[in-house]
């Protein structure tokens, strides 16, 4: 009874198996969940348990869905990673927008495609603090929404995006 392997893997056992000498009726191919009663009259199935994927961090533990879904979702839309210094006084960036990409950008393409974020970024910032706005979490707010409005509508993108505003 092969009983490691991908199904096709298990299917060249079986094979193998049969070549050395066994037949048919002493050769089982199982999958995940199938219970197996032995014998003395041979080998048959007897029945299912629930059984499916089932994935373990590390010294984690077992990951529930939450984290699973998160990388997911980096591994198919990377992302990209917002920080900026504000003065708190004078309203004003001191410290420029800067993004670090991770997961799907290369290229000269990709790299007007980031400027073209920055600037976006930046002039959502400027406005936002114009008004008045002082809020970290609220300015970070305005660098996520000023870039997923720019990649969604004009590049159909769609990254994880984070943001890191500091209001000194």
């Amino acid at each position: 009874m092969p009983v490691h392997g991908e199904y096709r893997h298990m299917v060249h056992h079986a094979d193998l198996a049969l070549t050395m000498g066994l037949t048919e009726k002493h050769i089982l191919i199982c999958e995940d969940g199938d219970q197996v009663e032995v014998t003395a009259a041979g080998i048959h199935r007897a029945g299912q348990v629930p059984a499916g994927f089932h994935y373990i961090d590390g010294s984690a533990g077992d990951l529930d869905e939450r984290p699973l879904e998160e990388r997911r979702m980096l591994a198919e839309y990377g992302v990209l990673q917002f920080s900026a210094g504000i003065d708190q006084h004078s309203g004003t960036i001191i410290q420029p927008v800067r993004i670090t990409a991770r997961g799907w950008f290369e290229g000269e393409h990709d790299k007007a495609l980031l400027d073209s974020v920055t600037a976006a970024v930046r002039d959502a910032l400027q406005a936002a603090l114009r008004d008045g706005d002082r809020d970290p979490a609220s300015l970070n707010k305005v660098v996520q929404r000023a870039a997923g409005r720019l990649l969604g509508q004009k590049y159909r993108r769609q990254p994880v995006l984070l943001a890191a505003v500091v209001v000194l």
